[in-house]
């Protein structure tokens, strides 16, 4: 079984626990020329996240699957690595950024700042 596979029952459950607190997962296959999008769909009807199989932007795997990215509730990626996560890892990285306080709406960044990471 692929490491991806093996990870999500975990991600599933500890999103139904941490998605009252601001806790999201988007899913992002990188399988689109060997894996018909039919093997996807019962994959994605047994987890509580959503699944995709395209995402623009400047996120690449780093090197193995699954890649894991972790962005904070304001954009900056704050963890990047090619594993599959295990409940300390998730827990340790996670935990913490549920602990921040959400960013305030009407703030905004001024002219000229970036306000994710580049």
């Amino acid at each position: 079984m692929r490491a991806c596979k093996k990870e999500l029952p975990l991600l599933d459950a500890y999103y139904k626990l941490a998605s009252k607190h601001g806790f999201r997962i988007l899913a992002v296959t990188i399988d689109k020329d060997d894996l018909p999008m039919g093997a996807l769909r019962p994959l994605a009807a047994a987890v509580s996240f959503q699944m995709a199989r395209h995402f623009h932007g400047d996120y690449k795997p780093l090197g193995g699957v699954p890649t894991n990215y972790v962005i904070d509730r304001t954009g900056v990626v704050r963890y990047a690595k090619a594993d599959a996560f295990d409940l300390d890892t998730l827990n340790a990285v996670i935990i913490p950024l549920l602990n921040e306080p959400a960013p305030d709406p009407d703030a905004q960044a001024p002219v000229g700042q970036p306000t994710k990471a580049p």
